[in-house]
């Protein structure tokens, strides 16, 4: 299908928090009504990792949606 999603594991073992992009990614601005996050873009697909969507004031409480953030360009690159 053109256009659409798709998240997969290459395989079962595989850990995003060691995901490097590979060498022939380049990256893309992709601004939004939050801000503007910078990703990886190669073979067709544009990854967006490590996105922080909500906040917890304390481990209890009700998480709050992330409206804005500090930064002008947000780096999602790599996870962390």
């Amino acid at each position: 299908m053109k256009n659409s999603i798709h998240l997969f594991s290459t395989a079962p073992d595989t850990h995003l928090n060691n995901f490097r992009p590979s060498t022939n990614m380049t990256t893309k601005i992709c601004k939004t009504p939050v801000g503007k996050y910078k990703g990886n873009q190669g073979d067709h697909v544009v990854q967006f990792l490590g996105i922080k969507y909500a906040s917890l004031k304390d481990r209890l409480s009700a998480p709050e949606m992330i409206l804005r953030y500090d930064r002008e360009i947000i780096d999602a690159t790599l996870h962390g």
